[in-house]
């Protein structure tokens, strides 16, 4: 069987939410008289059958399909074309499912069950009708009931079945003579899938396993299975489509031998489980043991540890402080015998110091005043000869002027040494001795140089004045 041709099939979900397009621009409410009379048309008795009157206004308001146009007559008739196929109609383009509408909820769903009771589709058939109507089996089984319900479908009494010289079926109407390869209630079965797939979108089915153990009763049928009439046991059983299994038990007593099975493994995997961790917290009570046991142990050696530290520190301690006691002995002995020494020192450098200054006191009594005197009376003697001399040349007053100069200047001289000679005597003779310097007595010999010497020239100068 060849798959439907979606796009000769009209049906409203292929034109939800198109906006209607006429001449006129809006459709507007029917009246009553137009909905009895596509309600006629649809075969609803307006007596009988007024609750199905809503059909024949829905088909009124609904939507036109793509490539369709609505227009007036001349006596203000709606008639429809379809420019693509160049195809003029009186009738509405969704009147076909419209009437098969009708036909399901009047009498349908009743030849429907009567259909699948007198001939039980199998499930080669459903696969089959599964396929004509695009729907995936192992991806889409919750629409494999609808197909189930298309083997049945009942032919409507206005609709003729025939079959053609290469073995194809064909419909006939006998209202409107066309005819159709696809059955009458083929669009309203594919409305049905599309309504079906948009209610279900973006929803995922549930699986069996996950199903509640008190619902699971004979009356249901859990997902994916589907029940089926075998016609020689007449016996039911069920299929599933996804996994392509079937059995003569029902499905709700393989779920049930599944949440059976899945209980005791859980049992048994909690059981095993309970045993591990029984063995594993036996484990770490002996691993906590021997922790415990080393930690205790690490404790009493580090006691011991700390204490022989603390002996060790301790001798330490005392080493250190021996040591230090006897370094300082020797350096308070040292000090000692520094101090002795400095003493000794101390006490020869007085006596030396005694030493010199009583050699300075013997010089400056004894030496310095014989010196003096010597001196003195030297330079006396000599100031005696020179004056005698000087008295034979009585012509050289400037000299003798000279002469009596150097004698008063020799007795100041004499005076201050003989002064400076009574203050070094209350002094610190070492070092009045080192700072005072004794101005140098001329000796005799410098003097009777300079003597001769002026003598020299008197007498050069007394020649030249007895030559004139």
């Amino acid at each position: 069987q060849k798959s439907i041709d979606e796009g000769s099939l009209l049906v409203p979900s292929m034109v939800m939410g198109r906006q209607e397009e006429d001449l006129e621009g809006t459709l507007p409410v029917p009246s009553g008289p137009e909905v009895a009379e596509v309600a006629r048309k649809l075969g609803i008795d307006l007596v009988f059958d007024s609750d199905l009157l809503y059909i024949a206004e829905d088909l009124l308001l609904s939507a036109l399909p793509d490539g369709w146009l609505r227009h007036k007559d001349e006596n203000n008739k709606s008639y429809y074309h379809s420019p693509s196929t160049s195809t003029t109609q009186w009738s509405h383009p969704l009147e076909m499912y419209y009437r098969g509408l009708v036909f399901m909820r009047k009498e349908g769903d009743q030849l429907l069950e009567e259909k699948a009771q007198q001939n039980p589709p199998t499930p080669a058939e459903c696969r089959e009708m599964a396929k004509y109507f695009g729907i995936n089996p192992h991806e889409e089984v919750f629409l494999m009931p609808i197909a189930k319900a298309a083997v049945n479908a009942p032919l409507p009494p206005e609709w003729e079945e025939f079959e053609d010289d290469d073995g194809e079926v064909h419909f006939v109407s006998k209202i409107t003579k066309k005819t159709s390869e696809h059955h009458p209630l083929d669009g309203y079965f594919f409305e049905l899938i599309n309504q079906k797939r948009y209610e279900l979108a973006g929803m995922q089915p549930p699986h069996y396993p996950m199903v509640e153990y008190h619902l699971l009763d004979t009356s249901f049928v859990p997902y994916p299975w589907m029940e089926f009439l075998d016609l020689k046991s007449l016996e039911p059983f069920w299929y599933n489509f996804i996994d392509n299994l079937t059995t003569y038990r029902h499905p709700c007593e393989l779920v049930k031998d599944v949440i059976r099975t899945e209980a005791v493994l859980r049992l048994q995997a909690w059981a095993r489980g309970n045993k591990v961790r029984a063995a594993n917290r036996v484990l770490v009570e002996n691993l906590a043991a021997t922790s415990i046991q080393k930690i205790f142990r690490g404790c009493i050696r580090r006691k011991e540890m700390k204490a022989a530290l603390l002996a060790a520190q301790n001798q330490a301690a005392a080493m250190i402080q021996a040591l230090w006691r006897g370094n300082h002995q020797r350096r308070g002995n040292q000090v000692d015998k520094m101090n002795e020494a400095a003493l000794l020192i101390q006490s020869i450098w007085r006596t030396k110091l005694a030493m010199r200054r009583i050699r300075a006191i013997q010089y400056i009594e004894v030496a310095i005043p014989v010196k003096l005197h010597l001196q003195s009376a030297a330079e006396q003697k000599e100031l005696a000869d020179e004056k005698n001399r000087s008295l034979v040349d009585y012509t050289n007053i400037s000299a003798m002027n000279d002469m009596n100069t150097q004698l008063e200047e020799r007795s100041e001289v004499l005076l201050d040494n003989m002064e400076r000679v009574k203050i070094l005597k209350d002094q610190d003779f070492d070092r009045a001795i080192e700072d005072t310097h004794i101005a140098p007595i001329t000796t005799p010999s410098s003097n009777n140089r300079e003597v001769r010497q002026k003598k020299k020239k008197m007498q050069k100068a007394n020649s030249g004045s007895s030559k004139f």
